[in-house]
């Protein structure tokens, strides 16, 4: 999985002619963006990123783990 996304992260560095590392920044900050925008009222519980980041370790990979272990 991570290779065939190298290889397209490459691929589309090329084309644009914009280095990886630009083209990864700005798919994280439109993923943020997006991933708060559509969970805006439930972040707002998080008094800091900190706290968030515990969230997901603690709160969110749990129900990950949980799914795929349902799946295997």
């Amino acid at each position: 999985m991570c290779s065939k996304l190298l290889v397209l992260v490459t691929a589309l560095s090329e084309e644009k002619g914009v280095p990886i590392p630009d083209l990864v920044k700005a798919f994280g900050r439109h993923l943020f963006g997006k991933f708060f925008a559509d969970n805006e009222e439930t972040l707002k519980s998080y008094r800091d990123s900190f706290e968030l980041l515990l969230a997901v370790e603690e709160i969110i990979h749990v129900e990950i783990r949980k799914l795929w272990a349902t799946d295997v």
